[in-house]
């Protein structure tokens, strides 16, 4: 969650259900909130919450638990949490971060093949996990490879900037960079996270009067990035400027070498509060308030919509039907309240919009209510595909046959957090006309929204014809696919002529 440091100089305009525990749907892969932990009093542990009656299916709470609350069996994503140290005498930067040590073995331990985030809003001045890019660079270089080491199968994402717009791009950009100098090879990330606010960009050191917002990145020298002035604060819930920063992510991902990869929009939603409003011209004495609920619901509606259903099949994911989003969260569960010191008359307290609850005494919002109505009216699907058909090379032998090593990436790009089960085969020839099985049954469980897998078989005794190849992904018997038409793939391949033993002639 950003600070959002709203100046109130000059705002004359400005003015400021019950939890049900039952018969909770299913949880839905796609689907994600953010706890707020930070604030004194608030009850900060999910399962505090009737988060099963969303239908979620994963959550952050920027932090990285050993033992994380995981009501309904969703998925918990761990967050290493950055810090940059500055040395004045020196004019240097070092960083640390939290978990580290034993503290970080024990939660990578504890949560196997788990998505990591490495650090919060790296790009937000001051606030968050304030980094220059080099120092980020760095620090998610040594945790890459320190995860890695200790559970191959984990996931590391990148980023998780406040909003993917030019100048936060252009910050991106300088930690690919000093990756490269440092490192000497391109980044590597298993995905990239990435927040989607609509905030204004302007150096407020600099720019006094009614600056409010993301400010500018560290390490990036600019004045001003995405300007939204005072008198234009609905923008904060545009949803053309949401798909936009969205569209524009995939295309600098594309450009970089990470086209493809999956992208998980790990925070978002309404931060300005419902007491905003502007002047009335019809109603003088009744100011149009700028975040209602209605609005809030409006707003969340539209860009589920938008997540479920964007795709593209240059930049979007291939695991997970080119989709442009596999998983987005809610922001927030709980965040309510946050004290301002001073507090401006006449605003006693800063209030963050779009929770779901009431953090003092847990009962489901009206906004709440929107996200549970929202996901319980969607259908479970599931959607297991062939991604990939590849013939490793043959190997050749003294004879007129070879043998290959025939290897499919298999993915589901449903919603449904349960694990589907399959069956996986090859074939040599087309299955409907006589095809011959190459090798065994094999079995896959899928997750959606992208989950996938490898599978291989090796190929033995194969001539040296022109051969085509076959690959069947078979649902267990009761599920039902939302796309049964593209569950098998084919490939021709011709493998290299047997070996020809020559007499060696030694002088």
């Amino acid at each position: 969650m950003i600070a959002v440091c709203l100046a109130f100089v000059g705002l004359g305009w400005l003015y400021t259900p019950k939890v049900a525990w039952a018969d909770d749907p299913a949880p839905l892969c796609r689907f994600g909130v953010n706890i707020n932990t930070i604030h004194p009093g608030e009850v900060s542990d999910i399962s505090s919450y009737n988060t099963a009656s969303l239908g979620i299916g994963w959550y952050i709470n920027y932090h990285a638990d050993a033992t994380p609350s995981r009501p309904n069996n969703i998925d918990y994503t761990p967050m290493v949490r950055l810090a940059e140290q500055y040395d004045e005498s020196s004019n240097t930067y070092s960083y640390t971060y939290a978990p580290k040590g034993q503290a970080l073995q024990d939660v990578i331990d504890a949560n196997p093949g788990a998505d990591w985030f490495i650090g919060n809003e790296p790009d937000r001045l001051y606030y968050q996990d304030s980094m220059v890019p080099e120092m980020y660079a760095a620090a998610y270089h040594e945790l890459y490879h320190l995860i890695k080491a200790a559970d191959p199968k984990a996931k590391i994402f990148a980023g998780s900037i406040v909003q993917p717009t030019d100048i936060r791009l252009q910050y991106v950009d300088l930690i690919l960079q000093s990756y490269q100098a440092q490192f000497g090879e391109q980044m590597p990330v298993d995905g990239w996270s990435i927040h989607n606010f609509i905030l204004n960009e302007q150096d407020c050191s600099r720019v006094t009067d009614g600056c409010w917002g993301a400010d500018i990145p560290p390490g990036v020298d600019a004045l001003s990035g995405l300007v939204i002035g005072l008198n234009e604060l609905e923008k904060h819930r545009d949803l053309e400027l949401f798909k936009q920063q969205i569209q524009r992510f995939r295309v600098w991902m594309s450009e970089r070498g990470y086209t493809g990869l999956p992208v998980y929009l790990s925070e978002y939603g309404v931060l300005l509060p419902d007491w905003y409003t502007k002047p009335n011209p019809d109603d003088p004495d009744n100011p149009i308030r700028l975040f209602p609920p209605q609005k809030v619901n409006e707003f969340m509606n539209d860009t589920f919509d938008y997540m479920l259903n964007a795709a593209d099949p240059v930049l979007g994911d291939p695991t997970d039907d080119y989709r442009l989003i596999q998983r987005f969260s809610w922001y927030s569960v709980n965040e309510m309240t946050y004290t301002l010191q001073p507090s401006p008359a006449p605003y006693p307290e800063y209030q963050y919009n779009g929770y779901l609850f009431n953090p003092t005494n847990f009962e489901r919002s009206v906004m709440g209510d929107n996200y549970a109505d929202y996901v319980s009216a969607l259908p479970e699907t599931v959607d297991l595909y062939p991604v990939s058909l590849d013939v490793l090379p043959a190997v050749a032998a003294a004879s007129t046959e070879v043998t290959a090593v025939v290897r499919t990436r298999i993915a589901n790009s449903g919603n449904t957090l349960a694990s589907q089960t399959a069956t996986v085969r090859f074939f040599e020839g087309d299955p409907e006309q006589g095809g011959q099985q190459i090798g065994d049954d094999q079995t896959i469980a899928l997750s959606g929204c992208g989950d996938n897998v490898s599978v291989e078989v090796s190929w033995n005794n194969i001539s040296a014809d022109l051969h085509e190849i076959f690959v069947t992904v078979t649902p267990a018997d009761g599920i039902v696919e939302t796309n049964g038409a593209n569950n098998a793939r084919s490939q021709t391949f011709t493998p290299p002529k047997a070996l020809n033993y020559l007499p060696i002639a030694k002088k």
